[in-house]
């Protein structure tokens, strides 16, 4: 008899809690709420990655999207009536939801906890809400910058891990600010470095006024003499330094100066990938749109 009821009550602990637990209702009471109560803004910046000045700005075309479309799942009607009273999050937990995980390597176990919603709600509520985050920023006003004398970008290859060994290469040009100009994400890292940045050269040589360039580092490929003059990059070791002092003296100048602008695509890396802690962890091997989706996502919020 002693046995049975251990038994049992190995068997009653292993149930998930019912909706009795320690919080009623999500929309309620949880630590998310009581942070967007609070409006603070380190704390703001601390969990979702902005002030609230910012997290308001992209809440309002992103309640749009989530008042006007129903949450995917097996059972549900896609093009049926959405029933915002039966949801566990509002567009602002969803939302909240959504920049947390990309800017965290948390499990979903505790974002589970902070939202107070179950396992397969955070689930779908995440898939959802990436979705509609990736709609909300296409369609946001794109930033326009006056074009810098001479070099007025920098251009870096960036790896993000994948399930896949050396699956995917990404290539970003910046502007000294940080901003990123033109992105080529989730290439096939099959692909040789020339064919990845293909539609890269296509706008410099067409698209770039005469005298304008941009800086690479030494391992970006530059085909053509045309390109040379578009894609400036330090001297390598066993290159040839003219023989006429002056001219040496004025190329190692050049070089160095190559050398320390370059610092800024550096800068910009780091600014993504500091700020997006989810890239840190390996991407889906199995989903490339799901990682190209993402990917795009974290290149738009950096440009807010």
């Amino acid at each position: 008899m002693n046995l049975f009821k251990e038994k049992a009550a190995v068997s009653h602990h292993s149930h998930l809690p019912n909706s009795s637990g320690p919080f009623p209702s999500p929309r309620s009471t949880s630590p998310w709420l009581q942070m967007l109560h609070a409006a603070n803004d380190r704390a703001f910046i601390t969990t979702v990655g902005m002030n609230i000045q910012t997290f308001n700005y992209l809440l309002k075309p992103f309640k749009n999207q989530w008042t006007d479309q129903t949450v995917p799942r097996t059972d549900v009607n896609r093009y049926g009536e959405p029933r915002l009273h039966r949801r566990s999050l509002d567009a602002a937990g969803c939302l909240a939801l959504v920049l947390h995980w990309l800017n965290s390597t948390m499990a979903e176990y505790t974002l589970q906890q902070i939202f107070a919603i179950t396992p397969s709600v955070c689930s779908r509520y995440l898939a959802c809400g990436l979705m509609h985050l990736l709609d909300v920023l296409r369609t946001l006003p794109k930033s326009k910058f006056p074009l810098l004398t001479g070099c007025f970008g920098f251009v870096n290859g960036l790896n993000i891990p994948v399930l896949v060994s050396g699956d995917e290469d990404n290539v970003l040009t910046f502007v000294p600010n940080g901003t990123i100009i033109h992105a080529i994400i989730n290439a096939p890292g099959s692909w040789h470095g020339s064919n990845i940045a293909e539609k890269l050269y296509v706008t410099l040589l067409e698209d770039t006024p005469p005298g304008y360039c941009i800086i690479s580092d030494t391992a970006f490929p530059r085909k053509t003499p045309r390109l040379e003059q578009r894609i400036l990059a330090p001297i390598k070791t066993g290159d040839k330094v003219p023989a006429d002092p002056l001219a040496a003296a004025r190329l190692l100048r050049l070089n160095h100066q190559l050398v320390s602008a370059r610092q800024a695509a550096e800068w910009g890396m780091r600014s993504i990938q500091g700020s997006f802690a989810r890239l840190k962890l390996p991407l889906p091997a199995s989903d490339a749109k799901t990682r190209r989706g993402l990917l795009e996502i974290v290149c738009r919020l950096h440009q807010l």
